[in-house]
Parts: C-alpha cells; structure tokens; sequence
C-alpha cells in the first residue's frame, strides 16, 4: 500500500477502463482471504494503476456497490427461503434501518477521509497489526511444540522416576505400593533377550 501510493497520481475516475476495472476486481476477490481489507485492497490498486488518491477512493466505494448489494440480495433470499420468527421481524427490520441510517450519516467522515491523504497511516497500521498476530502465532506455535507427544526413551525415563519405592513404604493413605521391577525389553536384534 504504501509502495503503491508513492506512484505519481495522474489519472481521475473518468479515466478508468477495462483493465482498471479487472485490477480493482482481482483486489477486491484478494480481500476473501482472512486478514485483507477489501477497502485497502483496492485503494492499494487504484493508486498502483497512477489514480490520484481522492480518486482511488470514490473508485474503491464504486466497486464496492455491486459486491454489498449482491451480498445483501442473496442474504435477503436465504433469510426469505429460512423465514423470519415473527418476534424477531420488528428487531430485523429496526437494525436494517440503523444501518442505512448510519452509512448516510457516515457520508460526511467518508468526505473527510477522502481527501489527499496519504495511505503511509494506514500502511503503517496493517504492518503493526501483522507483527502482533505474527508474535502470537509464534508464541501458540512454541507452546504447541512443548506438547509434543514423547519419545519411547523419554517415557522409559519419566516412568522410572515416577515409580514408587519397591520396598512397600506406607503411602499418604495407609496403603502399600509395590512396583513390579523394570525388564529390559526385546528387540529385533535379540538385544535384552535373556
């Protein structure tokens, strides 16, 4: 994102063709995968094919219509095919309302971000985001290693230092444990056999 916005900003909207349109498409199917922004993908994009970054923006919302109507048509025809429980239509049709409420009233910050700033924040963010997960990811990963299953050796070793004394000492409860002693075991080669 922040290579992409270092390209010189000559191109506006009006400018954009078929190749743009596939770029901007190819970005946002990239935003599928866990973790990709679909805003940031096609902004990145936009301003790698040389649109100045107001317009990378208004390109980023245009193609971004069709996608949010297409998701919303083939939500609405599942919930339709499902059904709505009828106590919870006033709640469903109450958020529906809040939320086009909030994206018209939402127009004037998206006025505000719109304008010629730079993506080096953003950028800067993403990368800060990513090293944290990262370190997560490492940390789980050093834990699951310490899970490991053991080896034969290892649990030959742990089981004779959990053994208890053969010499039938009393234990916490009064009773006496007696461990049967420890053979050497048979192998392939013959080794241990008697």
């Amino acid at each position: 994102m922040a290579i992409a916005d270092r390209k010189p900003q000559r191109r506006e909207r009006e400018r954009a063709g078929p190749a743009d349109g596939l770029a901007l498409g190819l970005a946002q199917a990239a935003a599928l995968a866990p973790g990709i922004s679909r805003n940031g993908a096609t902004l990145t994009a936009a301003r790698w094919r040389g649109f100045t970054r107001q317009h990378s923006n208004m390109l980023s919302r245009t193609v971004a219509l069709p996608v949010i109507v297409a998701a919303a048509v083939l939500k609405g025809a599942r919930l339709r095919r499902r059904g709505l429980p009828p106590e919870a239509r006033r709640a469903f049709a109450t958020g529906t309302a809040a939320s086009f409420a909030s994206t018209l009233a939402s127009q004037a910050l998206i006025r505000l971000v719109e304008r010629d700033s730079a993506l080096w924040p953003y950028a800067a963010y993403r990368a800060g985001l990513a090293a944290v997960v990262l370190a997560k990811l490492r940390r789980r990963r050093r834990g699951t290693r310490a899970a490991r299953p053991l080896s034969a050796e290892a649990i030959d070793r742990s089981a004779r230092l959990a053994v208890p004394p053969t010499n039938g000492s009393p234990q916490g409860n009064g009773s006496r444990v007696v461990a049967p002693p420890l053979r050497p075991m048979r192998t392939d080669r013959g080794e241990g056999a008697a």
